[in-house]
């Protein structure tokens, strides 16, 4: 009886989490696939195989709970996000999807960092140690792939404006 009364508020956390982590799951093979620029690429690709981790880490956690992951609702935060994104990606073109994707996928992960901590200090506050240190690591990904994402959109703007300068100076020329 206790620990169901210690699982009662973990549920909505937990489905969020996982409602998070798999619109994610559909929407990143998108930015890969669109991102022109290798380094973001290959991030984003890879940090879609940590977001798959993540998805399936959480739907294990809730069973361990007895919590059915799937019962919660979209997350509207992310939604507004993804949709803002995909909106701003349509519209650019050339280098500048690479500026708007790396952006986007930074309030992403920023999003991301902000819902991790809470969830993973109930988890423990709950008697569930192991898998708040799980949730943790999850934290830890997420804030990786900020860090790394912050480097490339200064190495994609660099990019852009040596190509402004290249593109200027050819104009002179000609």
């Amino acid at each position: 009886m206790a620990q169901e009364i210690a699982t009662a508020g973990l549920g909505p956390m937990l489905q969020k989490l996982w409602s998070i982590e798999s619109q994610l799951v559909v929407a990143m093979p998108l930015m890969v696939e669109k991102a022109t620029h290798l380094g973001l690429r290959k991030n984003l690709a890879m940090h879609f195989e940590e977001t798959r981790q993540q998805k399936t880490s959480i739907e294990a956690m809730c069973k361990q709970m007895g919590i059915d992951a799937k019962a919660g609702e979209p997350d509207q935060g992310l939604q507004q996000i993804l949709l803002e994104g995909a909106q701003k990606m349509q519209t650019a073109s050339g280098n500048d999807i690479n500026a708007v994707i790396a952006d986007g996928a930074q309030k992403i992960e920023m999003y991301e960092m902000e819902v991790y901590p809470p969830v993973a200090q109930a988890v423990k506050e709950a008697g569930y140690p192991g898998v708040a240190q799980r949730l943790l690591l999850s934290y830890e990904e997420e804030r990786q792939s900020l860090v790394k994402l912050k480097f490339l959109e200064k190495n994609i703007l660099e990019q852009a404006n040596q190509l402004g300068d290249l593109k200027e100076a050819s104009e002179k020329v000609a």
